[in-house]
């Protein structure tokens, strides 16, 4: 019997050295999570790989729980079909289809040669909640079931709680990494 291997996003160190010929680098090994400062850097290679087995759990795990809001935006859009009309299910609908295509991609680790995860974190997220004040409008305008945008506002404030978590992952100044 095969044991199932929990799959992590992939990311990998690199070597400044190698990349830009710089052999006096002080802390050559990084890790690029997207442009500008949003980069790590570390002063040997065994501190760099505890860095990433750490990073890559933490940033796996709520990377998964945000993609479960994907769900709820596809669930929303079912039920609200009759408020916010066919055209708008359908473009709805087919931008969910790209990001889950997406999600998925990055999650399973297929067909993405550079992966920048902050950005792929924070596309996601503007998709999702993007959809969540869309269909809060659309109740709220239509006076509708108060239970549902108590439901919609809580998942809204757990969308936001998570973009928290990344804002600090990215930032991370409780890793030590250098």
């Amino acid at each position: 019997m095969s044991k199932n291997k929990i799959l992590q996003i992939q990311l990998k160190i690199k070597d400044y050295r190698d990349s830009f010929n710089e052999p006096h680098k002080k802390n050559p090994y990084f890790l690029y999570v997207d442009h500008g400062e949003y980069n790590f850097s570390f002063s040997n290679k065994k501190k760099a790989n505890l860095f990433l087995t750490k990073f890559k759990k933490q940033c796996t795990s709520t990377y998964r729980e945000l993609g479960s809001h994907l769900t709820y935006v596809q669930k929303y859009n079912l039920d609200l079909v009759h408020l916010v009309g066919h055209c708008s299910f359908m473009k709805i609908n087919e931008n969910l289809s790209f990001t889950l295509e997406r999600y998925s991609k990055v999650i399973n680790n297929v067909l993405i040669s550079s992966l920048y995860i902050r950005n792929e974190v924070y596309n996601l997220y503007q998709i999702i909640y993007s959809n969540y004040l869309h269909f809060k409008s659309i109740v709220t305008s239509n006076n509708r079931n108060l239970i549902l945008i108590d439901k919609i506002n809580q998942d809204i404030d757990n969308l936001k709680r998570l973009k928290t978590s990344f804002d600090l992952l990215f930032q991370h100044k409780s890793f030590s990494h250098n």
